[in-house]
């Protein structure tokens, strides 16, 4: 059984070399940049949620707000610059694009490949779970 709790988590990114916005500093930057140059970015700040076995939560928002960051914070990813995040149980991060997914497979052949990749046997009654949990039964044809 998973459960998930982020307790005011915070996470903080380096960038180096930052500053050069001016076409100025591009060309010259090597010049005149000072060393250890950095600025701090704040990609995920004072976050808090507790999400118990079954929960549904969708993470919505527009590129560069951060779902991708929360959701590798929550698989370990990334250490929190502060706060707590506990995970009782076992995430496997399937991060990215497509990742995992095959587009020659029909969507229930990838239910099974994800399956397999996350060490679970790819069972009759586990795939119709996933398939009715999903709701891909209105948008897609299932195998015979």
């Amino acid at each position: 059984m998973v459960s998930i709790s982020l307790h005011n988590v915070c996470l903080d990114y380096p960038l180096y070399g930052a500053y050069d916005f001016s076409l100025k500093r591009r060309l010259l930057g090597h010049l005149i940049r000072e060393p250890g140059e950095m600025r701090i970015i704040r990609a995920v700040d004072n976050f808090s949620i507790e999400a118990e076995a079954g929960a549904r939560i969708g993470l919505a928002g527009p590129n560069g707000s951060g779902k991708s960051t929360l959701l590798r914070l929550i698989a370990g990813v990334y250490p929190p610059s502060s706060g707590r995040v506990t995970v009782r149980g076992n995430v496997v991060p399937l991060l990215g694009l497509n990742a995992g997914v095959n587009l020659d497979f029909v969507a229930e052949d990838n239910i099974a490949l994800l399956l397999r990749i996350s060490g679970r046997k790819p069972t009759r009654s586990v795939i119709d779970e996933i398939w009715a949990f999903t709701e891909l039964e209105t948008r897609m044809q299932r195998l015979p």
